[in-house]
C-alpha cells in the first residue's frame, strides 16, 4: 500500500511540474507507470542493497526492463552504473553529454536529484533507427549516491 501512495505522489509531482499537463490519457498512464517503476526500483534498492539492485537494473531480462520503458542508474557524478539496453554505456561518465539541442541533460538530472531528491527531465534524442530527433522523458529519484531513472523511449 505504501508503494501505491508513493507512486501517486511521484505522479502528482511529475504532473505539477508540467510534464503531465495536457497529456493524453495514454501519456498520463505512462507517467503513472514510470512513477510506479521508480517507486518499485527505489524500494528494491532499499530492501536489497545497492549492489543487488544495480545487478537487477543492468539485467536485460530483469524485472525493471519493460517494453515501453526501463530503469537505469547514474551515480551522483553522472557516471552510468546501470543500463540494461546498452551495456557499453556502463562506466561512462555522461555529465557533459549534450542532447540533440545542446542541453546538458545528465548534468540537469544530477543537479535536480542532488538538490531535490527526485524529478524529471525532457531531452532531445537522435534516434539512430529512424534518423529523427525525438523528445524523451526521464524520471528519477536519488537513493544515497545512486540516481535511479526510468527512461521512456
Amino acid at each position: 500500500m505504501k508503494a501505491f501512495w508513493l507512486s501517486l505522489t511521484m505522479a502528482a509531482l511529475v504532473y505539477s511540474a508540467g510534464d503531465g499537463f495536457g497529456a493524453t490519457p495514454r501519456e498520463a498512464a505512462t507517467i503513472v507507470r514510470a512513477a510506479s517503476a521508480i517507486t518499485n526500483a527505489v524500494q528494491f534498492c532499499k530492501d536489497n542493497g545497492k549492489e543487488k539492485a544495480l545487478a537487477e537494473f543492468n539485467d536485460p531480462k530483469g524485472r525493471f526492463n519493460f517494453i515501453e520503458m526501463y530503469v537505469m542508474a547514474y551515480d551522483t557524478d553522472g557516471k552510468v552504473i546501470a543500463e540494461p539496453r546498452n551495456r557499453n554505456l556502463v562506466g561512462m561518465n555522461l555529465i557533459n553529454l549534450l542532447d540533440a539541442e545542446g542541453k546538458l541533460f545528465v548534468k540537469e538530472i544530477v543537479k535536480i536529484a542532488t538538490e531535490r531528491g527526485k524529478g524529471s527531465v525532457s531531452y532531445h534524442f537522435e534516434n539512430p533507427d529512424t534518423e529523427g530527433v525525438e523528445i524523451r522523458r526521464i524520471y528519477f529519484q536519488r537513493v544515497d549516491d545512486v540516481i535511479i531513472c526510468c527512461v521512456i523511449p
